[in-house]
């Protein structure tokens, strides 16, 4: 009769397991008694194999066995924890749904700290965390009226690229006729709005915090709690910095490390169905295609990302257009570019639709569109996803900017291939003259469009 060698480690020991077959409900047996002098009151979460692929299913345990060696890590949760959280109801996190990048992450860190450092000290009043487009304003409003209310806008204004964070401190604060695109802090103070105060995300709100009724009409108060808001985020945020400190000296595993023990934590924490676990399975899925340049592996940690996350936010939530685009990179790092376009323009329809057509990931997202069109010698669409870019981008931020420039060029190139040089001269000296301005003369962006345009004369 066959039987099957394999180490176990759990996190404190290194274990010897035989299997009488490969099926996973042998595997589970054998890893528990194994286990069972160590986790004696903890519950088994999750397995994976040596690649870090989880192991959920008869024929993920026959693939394990096909190496040399095999070894599988297991993750228990406590027991504990497992009671309490099936005894108490986790009170909402900071959303991921419409926003969820890093700024996103670090701006509400910093709140929450701050938060609490005001409740430390006594101090009343609102943080707000809020999307901006270029040139001081939100998507559907001018953020004016916050600033006017900013005591000290060199310290209580706080810049994290395309989201700012604002700390009004004082006892009453009164808004009207403005759009909050974002989030809201409401620490201690009486918090009234009049007329048209719209918040997109979610309000925390303190123990002694007033609301006015008709704020409680059009967002629900979510009531502080010091663990959840505060604590953890900090945890996963410390958790990230490792993760960047590692892959920025390509430290790639030690990465990965450091996101299993994020993805360990939220499991703990929220359980299986949280936004916080998807976003772990897509931050391990980032590495594995940006650093590692293992596909199949980034793949199948977007899929579980995406599967989750629908799951939880459904179809129209900006984290599931960035999975759509994430495995949309996949498919150009393998050159199939009708998959590409496939995932591309999923993506694109959830954010016209969450975020109309103005926005700077919509922008972004056509020029990848026009690349991948492209590639497949579809140069009129090329061209339309490239005007639609060039037409976000200067809405967003004036003639002068980067972004502009890089449709210019982008146009420049693809009237080049369609053999109509006087177009793309046209293009390209626009580009030039912009690269100029912004990267200055020398840039090698900058001393490519001027020579581009040598070409042309």
């Amino acid at each position: 009769m066959s039987s099957y060698k394999a180490c176990v480690n759990d996190g404190g020991k290194v274990h010897t397991i035989i299997l009488p077959d490969l099926t996973m409900e042998s595997l589970r047996q054998q890893i528990l008694q194994a286990t069972q002098s160590a986790q004696t009151n903890n519950v088994l979460i999750t397995i994976t194999d040596g690649n870090d692929g989880y192991i959920e299913a008869d024929e993920d345990v026959i693939n394990a066995f096909k190496s040399d060696t095999v070894y599988f890590t297991v993750h228990f949760q406590s027991g504990d924890i497992s009671k309490l959280n099936r005894k108490k109801s986790i009170p909402e996190a900071l959303d991921f749904k419409r926003h969820w990048n890093r700024q996103w992450r670090k701006a509400n860190v910093e709140a929450a700290k701050t938060v609490e450092q005001m409740m430390c000290n006594n101090e009343k009043g609102l943080i707000i965390v809020a999307y901006k487009a270029f040139k001081g304003r939100n998507r559907d409003g001018n953020l004016s009226p916050i600033v006017d209310l900013v005591m000290n806008e060199k310290e209580d204004i706080r810049d994290f690229k395309e989201y700012c964070m604002y700390t009004i401190k004082r006892k009453l604060i009164v808004l009207e006729h403005i759009n909050i695109d974002g989030s809201v802090y409401v620490v201690d103070c009486k918090f009234e709005c009049k007329k048209q105060v719209n918040i997109t995300t979610q309000m925390f709100v303190t123990k002694d915090a007033i609301i006015n009724e008709q704020l409680k009409q059009s967002i629900s108060p979510i009531p502080w709690n010091t663990e959840i808001h505060c604590n953890i985020p900090t945890q996963f945020q410390e958790l990230e910095n490792k993760k960047e400190e590692c892959t920025q000296q390509n430290l790639f595993d030690e990465s990965i490390m450091h996101l299993h023990k994020y993805l360990q934590i939220a499991i703990d924490i929220f359980g299986f169905n949280h936004h916080y676990v998807a976003f772990a399975y897509n931050m391990i899925g980032n590495v594995y295609n940006d650093n590692k340049g293992q596909t199949e592996k980034a793949l199948e940690f977007y899929i579980k990302s995406l599967k989750l996350t629908l799951n939880i936010f459904g179809v129209y939530c900006n984290f599931v257009a960035q999975l759509y685009e994430n495995i949309g990179s996949v498919y150009v790092k393998k050159m199939c570019y009708d998959k590409v376009i496939e995932y591309y323009e999923m993506s694109l329809k959830i954010r016209v639709k969450i975020f109309n057509k103005n926005h700077i990931e919509i922008g972004r997202l056509y020029t990848k569109l026009g690349i991948a069109y492209e590639e497949k010698e579809l140069n009129n669409k090329a061209i339309e996803c490239y005007e639609n870019s060039l037409t976000i981008a200067k809405i967003l931020s004036g003639n002068t900017n980067r972004d502009v420039a890089d449709s210019f060029w982008n146009l420049g190139l693809v009237f080049t291939r369609l053999g109509n040089s006087t177009i793309a001269n046209k293009y390209f000296e626009e580009a030039w003259k912009i690269y100029s301005m912004v990267l200055g003369e020398w840039d090698k962006e900058t001393l490519q469009a001027k020579w581009k345009i040598q070409h042309f004369k």
